[in-house]
Parts: C-alpha cells; sequence; structure tokens
C-alpha cells in the first residue's frame, strides 16, 4: 500500500523531514507519537515504498508495518485513520497533488457564459417552485443572487445548473441537476473533480455558523433561508471525502466558529461518524457538531424556506448577522 504521506503529514499538520540525520532515501520522518516529547529529533522513519515504519530510538516497541496503528498514535481514532489512508492512497507519484488540481477556469468561464439564467426557462421554474426554492423569493431574485442557469440543448437542457466558485469567485466547475424523476444520472457534473464543495454564496463576511449537508438543493435552500443571517451553508456533492476535498473543507470550516453536521436521514451511525471524523480532520482536532433534522424529513431539500428557519431558529443557530 503505497501512501502519499508528504501530502498526509501536511494536512494533519505534522512536520516532516526527507534529508538530515536519522533521514533515508524514500523514507519521511516525523517525531515518534509513542515517544512523545521525549523525541525532537524525528526518529521515526515512515517508508514512502514499503508498509513500514521504524522509531530509531525504541525500534522494539514503536516500529511496525500497520499505518493504521502509526495514525492513531497521531491521535486519531480507528475509523478516521482508515478513512485517511484511503484517501491518500496511490497518490504518491504525483507530489504536486498538496496543491489542487489546476483547472482551466478561462474556458471554462466561456462554456458557462452561453447558459441562460434559470428564472428564463418555463421547466426550470416550475422545478424551483415544486421543490420549494422560490416563494419567499422569486426566481429572478434567487437565479440573480446565487447564478443559476440552464441551458436549452445538449447534455445540459432540462437541468437546473449549479455553479462551484472558488472563495475569490471564479468558476470552478458546476454540476447540473435532474428537473424531472425519469432522468439519470440525478446530478450531472461538468469535471470529474471528486474534491468539489458547493457554497451558494462566498460572501461569508459577519457568517459564525457553517452548516454541512449532502446535496446541492439543500444547501441551496438553506441558504435562502439564512439570508442577512450568521448562518452559511456547503454541500459536499458526495460522501467520498479525498485529498482535495479535505483541503477545500480545511479553507472553508476554518473561516466560521461553528461548524455543523446534517446528513441525509438515511444515513447510518457509521456514516455520520466517520462523517463526522472527517470534518474533524478538516478543521484541526475541532469536533463538529451534529446537526440533526426533524424526523419526517429525508433532508433539508424536502423541508420549506419558513420550516428551516424554525428548525435552525429553534436550535439558537440562526440569529442576524452582527453588523
Amino acid at each position: 500500500m503505497q501512501i502519499d504521506w508528504r501530502n498526509l503529514l501536511k494536512t494533519l499538520n505534522v512536520e516532516w523531514r526527507d534529508r538530515g540525520p536519522n533521514t533515508s532515501n524514500g523514507n519521511v520522518n516525523i517525531c515518534c507519537p509513542q515517544c512523545g516529547n521525549a523525541d525532537s529529533g524525528f526518529h521515526l522513519s515512515i517508508s514512502e515504498t514499503k508498509e513500514a515504519y521504524y522509531c530509531y530510538r525504541r525500534p522494539n516497541e514503536h516500529s511496525g508495518s500497520n499505518f493504521r496503528y502509526l495514525l492513531i498514535g497521531l491521535g486519531m481514532d480507528r475509523i478516521a485513520a482508515v478513512e485517511t489512508l484511503n484517501a491518500f492512497m496511490d497518490m504518491r507519484g504525483n507530489r504536486s497533488q498538496i496543491e489542487e488540481r489546476v483547472i482551466d477556469k478561462t474556458k471554462l468561464a466561456k462554456q458557462w457564459g452561453f447558459f441562460e439564467p434559470a428564472d428564463l426557462s418555463h421547466d426550470v421554474r416550475w422545478y424551483m417552485q415544486d421543490r420549494g426554492i422560490v416563494g419567499e423569493l422569486d426566481a429572478a431574485n434567487v437565479v440573480a443572487e446565487f447564478g443559476l442557469r440552464y441551458s436549452q440543448h445538449g447534455q445540459w437542457s432540462r437541468r437546473l445548473l449549479i455553479p462551484y466558485r472558488d472563495p475569490d469567485g471564479k468558476l470552478q466547475s458546476w454540476s447540473g441537476r435532474a428537473i424531472r424523476v425519469e432522468m439519470q444520472p440525478r446530478y450531472l457534473t461538468q469535471t470529474s473533480d471528486a474534491g468539489l464543495i458547493y457554497v451558494p454564496t462566498w460572501d461569508l463576511y459577519g457568517k459564525t455558523d457553517l452548516i454541512i449537508v449532502e446535496g446541492p438543493i439543500d444547501a441551496l435552500k438553506i441558504a435562502i433561508a439564512a439570508r442577512g443571517t450568521n448562518v452559511a451553508a456547503a454541500a459536499l456533492t458526495g460522501l467520498a471525502i479525498n485529498h482535495a476535498k479535505l483541503l477545500r473543507l480545511r479553507r472553508l470550516c476554518n473561516e466560521f466558529d461553528r461548524v455543523h453536521l446534517t446528513l441525509d436521514g438515511d444515513a447510518d451511525f457509521m456514516t455520520n461518524r466517520r462523517m463526522q471524523n472527517e470534518l474533524a480532520s478538516a478543521l484541526g482536532a475541532r469536533y463538529p457538531a451534529n446537526l440533526t433534522l426533524p424526523g419526517q424529513y429525508k433532508d433539508a431539500g424536502e423541508m420549506s424556506i419558513e420550516e428551516i428557519k424554525r428548525w435552525l431558529g429553534c436550535r439558537s443557530i440562526l440569529t442576524r448577522s452582527r453588523q
């Protein structure tokens, strides 16, 4: 099992070396977590080509071949350790992976420019009304504020197009949400980048609480319900958390005082636990609060805007933004 240890350790804020005393080719060295404060000389050597790690101070006790135990020694629980190893497996060949994949944003913006505002489509307006996305705000206002589009022809037709943007507001990709039940797949994404996170707005000034949900429609409706308040929303767009998504989550979560996790109602206990551990890694050991949906709903997208306001308000999450 080859692990991209350099990027994994950097993501976990664990200092490492690959040159100097105690180091050798094909290994990275850290201070041994089992030796604790007794080791300040980077005596634990982790192989980048073999399943092995070796402590030069206490080799008989602190060496081994099970990387899961090594990550547990670094402070993770078992589930988080396994998921982290899976996320960084087979990425060692590309050391530049620690930097997010470069996307030709100029080309994307040009393609995006061919699409029309979503409220110009009768079918999309009907879908938005049926899903409760419009109501308090009319379709034109929602489309303008959140940048929603549609296409009359081609692979993107009959889909609500939802943009993914960088923190600087530049277009990164987009997904097309099918507006008819029979259409498959339900979401069609412009790129194969599995690290995408949907944030309905990147204007995070004055917001203290981030609610992380599964789907873009869930995040969009929470963002509409929370306009002018301290709450922002983000969608994981899939429960698999790879290296790129972990980095983006860390950057996003660090903007907030509190982070709340709300998975769909059909998520089992182990899935909730795993995702909380993943987010704890992104938060640097801060543990996200588990925010459960009202029992009759599968996800936030099934709730009306007013129900979302009541749901968040009764938990003292939704308050007016600080001026």
